[in-house]
Formats: C-alpha cells, structure tokens, sequence
C-alpha cells in the first residue's frame, strides 16, 4: 500500500502538464503512486503521460472518455491504493516537501484530512510572481498544528475553499461515501466535495507549511457565463440533497451553507452584469435561486437574528425583487468601475510603496498588474516575521527602511481598519500627509482578478 495515491485529472494541458509531472515525481516521500486520469484530452497531453510511465513504474494512466471533472476524480480514487489521497491540478505544481510533510502531520495525528497553506502565482521563470495564502477564518493563527473538529467551526465551510492543498485518508472517504458529483465539464464540482469532507470528518488539521503552487494565468481556465449560473445550482442542490441525508451531523453548517451559496451565486452574477439583459435572459436561473433562497429562509436555516442581518436583508430584497436586482448590480459594477478609473489615473506616474503586506496588498498587486500599471516601488510592513518574505516579487521591507530608501514614494495603506497608528507612524518619519493614502476603492479577490480596466 503506498502512503499517498496522488490523483492528476488530465484534460488538454500539455503545455503545463511536465512542471507538474515533474513535482509530483521529485517528491521526498517515495512511497507513491501517481494516477494520471485522462479524461478524453486531443491536444498531446495522452503522449507526456505516457512517457512518464515508461520512465517511472509510480505512474498509471487511466483512459477514459470526455465525461468530465467530477467522473475523472471518481475513477481516481476508486483506483487508489494508498493510505491517502492526495489531488494535484495538471497546471498547478507542488513543492518536493509537500506530500511528505502532509503525510508525517496525518499519520501522527490519525486526522480524516489534513491541509497546508499555498501559494498563489502567474507568469514564469523570471517573471513568475507569487504570494502565500493562508487559512482566512477568524483566529486562524491558533488552529495550525492542533487536531481540530469542523464542527466547531462551520466558517470552514465559507472560508476554506480548495480541496487540493490536503490529503485525504482514503477509509475516511470510503467509510463516509464521501464522491465528486459526477456532471459534465469542470465547473464547481469541487464544491460537494470540500463540503462532504469538512461536515463528516471529525479529526483534522490545518499547518503552515505553503507547498501547493496555485496557477491563476491559464487562459483556458474555466471562465463562467449564464451557463455558469445553472452548472452552480446544479452542485448546490447536490451538496443540499447531501445535507439533508446527514441533517444531524450537517445541521450546524447550515448557515454557513446559505450564506456561501449566496455569495457564490452573486459572485457569478457579477460576471455577466455587462451583458444585456436580452442576450443573458437569466430570468430562469434567477427564478431557480430565488426558490432555493426562500426554502433555506423558510426552514430558517439563515434568519436576521444571526450576526449577519445585512446578508438576510440583501437575500430578501433579490427574493422580492429580482429584476432590480440584477439591475442595481449593474448599477454598482458601473460606479465601482467609475471608481477604479479615477484611481488608477490617480497613480499614474507617481511611485507606490504599498503599507502593510497582507491580502489586501495582494489584491492591489493582481489589480494594478492586470491593468497594466507598473507603479509599484516596494512594500513594507511593520511585522518583522515579514521582512525579507515576498509578496508576489517584491521583498517585503520595515516602514522606515521604505521611508529612507523612497523619499518620493507615495505611501498607500493596504489594510481595511485601524489605518491611524500607520497615519502617525509615516508622519513621524517625515512623509508628507498629501503623499499617504488609506485605500478607497473595494478590492477583493474576486474583482481584482477579474476587473480589467
């Protein structure tokens, strides 16, 4: 039995396919197996992977027709002989230490999963920039390294996102009928999945350790329309039906679902809002979440007594008013977008050193980068674990040292609260008040990535 089966779903990526082959096999822990699922690729991808296999008896392929994400991990792990599986997508890459420090932390603490932290990049060789994403849930800092029930903490299901930084122990799986929804395509199937894992395990672990590198540059990436919307609502019932078949043990995320399912369908929503209501004619989908929202309020799974009354108000208002909804969105994406503009026109020509390295100095970088404006200097911070670290390609630096080292810089706060220490801070060390910016515009993760100007 190998330690860990590590599962590769192939599908027309020949031009990535050999970084992440390569990683997989250059991996510390030896004791592996590496399944290669084929899922119908035309365009040379069968070809690598068979020279991988010639070369390294850890490798098997499995052929099968066009059938799509969910069926391709099914068979893999239906093939697994390992201990625990492991997932690696064929444009992503890993790090050699990874499976072996993934699996040390599992078998050690007889966990259901464990996952690591990971980085977050595009472009190659020189140009490769990259940042570190950790796990984004409220005292985060204090879960790490310790064996921890999901029940305690049903934001995981909000805030944990990706299923292929982890392993999984593969009894764990088969004891819980833990599967992919098998649908066509590749979009949104790992939703089930992460679901299922986080509701029925009951030991598991979370280190620091970033091993995982994420590729955000894949032109031929899914990118989601109205058609995106459907294949969405088609998981979220699947992950429903799953819930309501385990009400007891799932019953505790039932909030964290509704306020997830909301997000994810507004975020989809926001790509097609500059398209005409005509070409779109989302009015059936529309209809489709609205009937779902209103069970999920109903059966008071989500209601205005809990923390989020603003979330309650904003469903209810789609519930009674789709059509301005949709509308007001519009409206919202147009003025945010008037926003960036302004901006963006307002760093033009000046050098940016950007305060405070977190996510959203991340979310600044992808931003101004999609944009085309190079005006970036340098970036500090006043947390010492940080100086020396990267964000992306810049060496994150102390505050004072940026001072000295850009006496002409224009100093922009990348963080959300508590901006008046900072304020102080650069006014003590001789920054003028008309060169120091807190930010002013929304970016998030979603809209920076996808919001080119």
């Amino acid at each position: 039995m190998p330690k860990v089966s590590i599962i590769v779903p192939v599908y027309n990526v020949k031009e990535y396919l050999n970084e992440c082959m390569d990683s997989i096999l250059s991996q510390t822990l030896q004791d592996i197996e590496v399944i290669c699922v084929n899922d119908g690729s035309t365009d040379g991808s069968p070809k690598i992977l068979e020279s991988y296999a010639e070369l390294d008896s850890r490798v098997n392929i499995l052929n099968k027709e066009n059938t799509g994400y969910g069926d391709s991990m099914n068979q893999g792990i239906r093939a697994a002989r390992g201990e625990y599986i492991g997932i690696v997508e064929p444009d992503d890459y890993v790090e050699p230490e990874m499976y072996e420090e993934l699996y040390r932390a599992a078998s050690e603490s007889q966990v259901d999963w464990v996952k690591g932290d990971f980085q977050v990049f595009k472009g190659a060789g020189k140009d490769r920039r990259y940042s570190t994403v950790k796990l984004n849930i409220p005292g985060a800092q204090m879960l790490y390294y310790k064996v921890i029930n999901p029940q305690n903490y049903p934001e995981l299901i909000v805030c944990d996102d990706f299923h292929w930084k982890g392993i999984y122990q593969k009894e764990f799986l088969m004891r819980n009928g833990i599967a992919f929804h098998d649908t066509p395509g590749a979009a949104f199937q790992d939703n089930g999945f992460k679901y299922q894992t986080i509701c029925m395990a009951q030991r598991v672990m979370y280190i620091k350790e970033a091993r995982y590198w994420y590729r955000r540059d894949n032109p031929m990436a899914s990118t989601y329309s109205a058609k995106g919307l459907e294949l969405m609502y088609g998981e979220y019932r699947f992950i429903k039906e799953f819930m309501d078949k385990n009400f007891e043990r799932t019953k505790v995320f039932s909030a964290a679902y509704f306020k997830k399912f909301y997000f994810q369908f507004q975020e989809q929503l926001k790509k097609i809002l500059d398209k005409e209501w005509k070409d779109v004619q989302p009015e059936k989908i529309l209809d489709m979440y609205r009937e779902a929202l209103a069970f999920e309020i109903e059966q008071e799974y989500f209601t205005a007594a809990q923390p989020e009354e603003w979330l309650y108000r904003e469903v209810r208002y789609f519930l009674r008013y789709p059509r301005s909804y949709y509308d007001f969105m519009k409206f919202q994406k147009e003025y945010e977008k008037e926003k960036y503009i302004k901006w963006l026109n307002h760093l033009q020509g000046r050098k940016v050193v950007l305060v405070c390295a977190g996510v959203k100095a991340r979310h600044v970088i992808n931003f101004l980068d999609l944009n085309h404006r190079n005006c970036i200097v340098a970036i500090c911070d006043n947390d010492e674990s940080k100086w020396g670290g990267m964000l992306y390609h810049f060496s994150v630096r102390p505050i004072e040292q940026a001072v000295k080292e850009y006496a002409d810089g224009y100093f922009v706060i990348a963080k959300s609260g508590n901006t008046q220490e900072l304020w102080k801070q650069l006014l003590g060390l001789g920054v003028s008040e008309e060169s120091i910016e807190n930010i002013t515009v929304t970016l998030n993760e979603f809209s920076c990535l996808n919001c080119i100007l």
